[in-house]
């Protein structure tokens, strides 16, 4: 089972951040603690759009293309609740260590993607990390190179984060594709 990040650079159609941005009500996105309580683990603004409208498919037909090249999941058609998030991020907002996967569920969020908008704002990096055994137990933190267009697709249950922007607004796009648990 492939459990890397796949990364590929796609062309972004000229008006999305326009339609996005036009057509998107914002809600600032928090997250929860196990006791109910609201985490600081997230700081930004999110909208979830439906997976139907053309950003949607876009977005899907390019992840199933890296499916079925590199890690040949079963996934059932169409996102995580027919939803994918539209987010921007601005100066210290942040979403910090965390996994896409959510326990207790008849399904499984198989595969995560991010796809990046645009690069006109510092900080903001993606970062993936993953555990290293030599003798001792370290962490490698792999930070992504910040490029409108580079669409990251990974297995949900890889630790990430997103790191605070200094500059700008950070505008992405991210969903999850869900299938039967693994067993």
């Amino acid at each position: 089972m492939n459990l890397a990040p796949v990364f590929k650079e796609i062309m972004l159609p000229p008006n999305i951040i326009e339609y996005l941005d036009g057509s998107s009500n914002f809600a600032r996105g928090t997250t929860s603690s196990a006791k109910g309580k609201e985490s600081p683990v997230r700081s930004t603004d999110i909208c979830f759009r439906d997976q139907e409208d053309w950003v949607g498919k876009f977005c899907r037909h390019h992840v199933q293309v890296i499916n079925e090249d590199f890690f040949k999941y079963h996934l059932n058609d169409g996102f995580d609740n027919g939803k994918y998030q539209y987010a921007h991020y601005h100066v210290n907002d942040h979403y910090g260590w965390h996994q896409d996967n959510i326990p207790d569920l008849p399904w499984d969020r198989k595969l995560s993607f991010s796809l990046l908008l645009n690069d006109d704002y510092q900080g903001g990096h993606l970062e993936f990390v993953e555990p290293l055994y030599e003798g001792d137990l370290r962490w490698n933190i792999n930070r992504i190179k910040v490029t409108a267009g580079l669409l990251v697709v990974f297995p949900s249950m890889l630790g990430h984060r997103v790191t605070p922007v200094t500059k700008g607004i950070r505008k992405s796009i991210v969903g999850w594709c869900v299938g039967r648990q693994f067993t």
